[in-house]
């Protein structure tokens, strides 16, 4: 072994997102328009007994698989016309404000018991430092319930704005028929990373681990629920056998039984982290309010089949899951769920299940039993998650239970073939709405609306265990610049069929320092097991970096034209080689990684893993995670003379494409941080029409990716939505 290292930081990272549902974003009018001096009145939500509700929840936890409940609902009666006030404005349109106060909640949710919103209006719900908001709500927002449920805004005093225009004054209906108070701090277990995000058990196995690569697909069919403002379940969009994307959702009963409960519930799309055991996921993606088609009759059958208000953007990557009505045993089942409402995990038992029953109230043998998991457990919040057998098609949604992760026994699944059609009525049964023509089928698969033409983007990742920063002995940085003279580190990826191009690269640097030179990120091809020719690269100011590290920031580099990926590669950086200048990658602790992928160039210019006696003779993986995608049918053809800039940048809303005549654009996309879809904009006359402009508002602040896709190229930039 040529070095002694020393343990120098344990570093842990976690990303707050600003909550969004389909909305057109923006701010405010008070945030914009000087308002301040206009008071308005606030509504005090009255105490509570929260150790009451906390012994309550304990108990329900121990003993049942229930929904988690985490928040105190008020029954409210606050309108346009009973509360605020208005203010009128110079143009004739008008502003309507009230404050609403529940002492000590951790955040504040509002369900509307009437929603209708004229053309032009718009709605905000904001705290009182005015740093956290959600809307603006429109009239896209209404729907045939005139209900709307929103998501929790941080503090326990917020503020409901509502703007209307001059023309449409008194066209709007909007009552607040429910406050609910966090008192479990929900918003922070989402957020912050202790070990595990949330407050599921600690055995739970994210689905990016290497237990869920096989799952890639389905888990997109899966999300959380808010229910009624102050309880979280699980469950997943449902193909149908005209495969025509109808929203069906299914879930438990005892979750959603209620014509209120599905119109107020909020439904979290892709809340993931994006590697094993990393950071924290987005929240961004939501669809609010749904409306049931069936469900089982006096709580006999424990499934409820719901339709979305609104269709699945494609931004959403959203995928319908296949379902078996058969009787068949399963020779192994896998469930995906948000236990606690913490991010995606998946749960997996080798074993074929059993029939079961659960409780009194069910038919008898109407659940799948569960009796071991062999990978996680499931908890309050996963109630309603899918149970898939080894052809990934759904065969019922979990009921309850006794597992946990200190006994991670007895589980209990609905039947999804009990629930097709054993009882007579349309709303009691699967069958009507997932068999419309009644065609028979008893096994339908699942179904990509993207029909394999853009298979879509992942974050790939080796990254397992604790986010670690090592020093040598001697100074310096193991993965980064020290007394040994290194060139170069890079992280060593499999490559995989559904993946076939890099767009961009996430780098975690726990150390930087510098302002004069450029570092070099680099993707290199395989050469008989270890980096070979270079295949792509781009630049970045060290000065840059260092400014990401003082912000514990993560570090993105996109490349200017995507890198074709044939087979295995390597993606990293070029180390600054100026006096005094460095940078040190975060690494996972020895021992936390099963594999070693991580590499890196000595002096001498040749490649080491860490683990041969040349380098450190350790088993490590870096914080690099290359974002990959794949354009089934589209060659890859960068050329010189397409000109094509993006401006400005950074953006607060509108973002200006200028572009070459040469390049004949079919097709633009924006990525996140994350590498998932937020927009998407298919071929259309105006996408040649001269410079294309694209409206960003309703994204959050951040750093994003905009694919440009022609013919026979494609052109990613990185902008930053200020």
């Amino acid at each position: 072994m040529r070095k002694n290292f020393i343990l120098a930081l344990i570093l842990c990272i976690g990303f707050l997102s600003g909550y969004s549902q389909l909305n057109i974003g923006g701010q405010p009018l008070s945030y914009q328009k000087d308002l301040t001096n206009y008071s308005f009145p606030t509504e005090t939500m009255p105490s509570f007994d929260i150790p009451v509700m906390e012994q309550e929840d304990r108990f329900i936890g121990k003993y049942e698989k229930e929904s988690y409940r985490f928040a105190k609902s008020f029954d409210v009666n606050y309108s346009l016309n009973n509360s605020g006030s208005w203010i009128n404005l110079p143009d004739g349109s008008r502003v309507w404000k009230l404050g609403i106060y529940s002492p000590h909640a951790y955040s504040i949710n509002i369900i509307f018991s009437k929603f209708y919103l004229p053309q032009g209006a718009k709605l905000y719900i904001y705290n009182l430092e005015e740093s956290y908001s959600i809307g603006g709500y429109t009239n896209r927002n209404n729907n045939i319930n005139n209900l709307l449920a929103t998501e929790p805004v941080f503090g326990d005093y917020v503020v409901v704005e509502y703007f209307e225009p001059a023309s449409e004054k008194g066209k709007s209906l909007l009552t607040i028929g429910t406050v609910s108070h966090d008192y479990r701090n929900i918003l922070k277990l989402f957020h912050e990373k202790d070990d595990q995000f949330g407050a599921s058990g600690e055995c739970n196995v994210d689905i990016n681990c290497t237990e869920g690569n096989d799952w890639q697909k389905v888990k997109h069919s899966v999300t959380r629920i808010i229910i009624d403002g102050s309880k979280l379940c699980s469950g997943a969009l449902i193909n149908n056998t005209r495969q025509d994307e109808t929203p069906y959702y299914l879930t438990a009963n005892h979750c959603i039984s209620t014509t209120d409960e599905a119109a107020t519930s909020i439904f979290y799309f892709n809340y993931e982290s994006p590697t094993c055991n990393g950071i924290d996921g987005i929240t961004t993606q939501t669809i609010s309010g749904s409306t049931i088609k069936a469900t089982g009759p006096d709580h006999k059958l424990d499934f409820c089949l719901l339709e979305l208000n609104d269709d699945i953007p494609a931004s959403f990557n959203p995928y319908f899951a296949g379902w078996n009505r058969s009787e068949n045993i399963p020779q192994n089942t896998v469930s995906i769920h948000h236990p606690s409402g913490d991010v995606k995990k998946i749960s997996i038992d080798d074993d074929p299940p059993t029939t079961g029953n659960y409780g009194s109230t069910y038919d008898i043998n109407s659940h799948w039993w569960i009796h071991s998991w062999e990978v996680g457990t499931t908890e309050g919040g996963s109630s309603g998650c899918p149970l898939f057998d080894e052809n990934q098609r759904i065969i019922g949604d979990l009921t309850g239970g006794e597992a946990s992760c200190s006994n991670s026994v007895n589980d209990y699944f609905a039947k999804f073939s009990m629930s097709w059609a054993d009882y007579p009525n349309n709303d009691e049964q699967l069958k009507y709405w997932l068999d419309p023509d009644n065609s028979g089928v008893v096994t339908l698969d699942g179904f990509d609306p993207n029909g394999g033409e853009i298979a879509g983007c992942d974050t790939l990742s080796n990254f397992i265990g604790t986010s670690t920063l090592y020093t040598t002995q001697e100074g310096g940085y193991l993965a980064g610049n020290n007394e040994y003279g290194d060139l170069a580190k890079a992280e060593y990826f499999e490559s995989t069929n559904s993946h076939d191009i890099i767009t961009g690269v996430i780098f975690y640097f726990g150390a930087a320092s510098g302002s004069v030179s450029n570092l070099t990120f680099a993707v290199w091809e395989d050469n008989n097991g270890e980096p070979g020719n270079q295949i792509g690269s781009n630049t970045k100011a060290l000065s840059d970096i260092v400014t990401d590290v003082e912000n514990n920031d993560l570090t993105i580099v996109s490349f200017t034209d995507a890198i074709e990926i044939n087979g295995p590669f390597y993606v990293g950086v070029y180390l600054p080689t100026e006096p005094d200048e460095y940078v040190g990658l975060v690494t996972n602790a020895e021992g936390d990684n099963a594999t070693n992928t991580g590499w890196e160039m000595l002096s001498t210019g040749l490649w080491y893993p860490y683990s041969s006696t040349n380098s450190w003779s350790i088993s490590l993986n870096h914080a690099i995670f290359p974002i990959t995608c794949s354009y089934v049918g589209t060659e890859i053809v960068p050329k010189e003379n397409s000109f094509v800039n993006i401006y400005p940048n950074p953006v607060s809303d509108r973002l200006t494409i200028e572009k070459g005549t040469l390049f004949k654009l079919n097709r633009i996309i924006v990525y996140n941080y994350f590498g998932e879809k937020v927009m998407e904009k298919f071929n259309s006359n105006d996408l040649n029409s001269g410079n294309i402009e694209i409206n960003l508002s309703s994204l959050s602040p951040g750093f994003y990716l905009v694919t440009l896709i022609s013919d026979n190229e494609i052109i990613t930039k990185k902008i930053v939505k200020d």
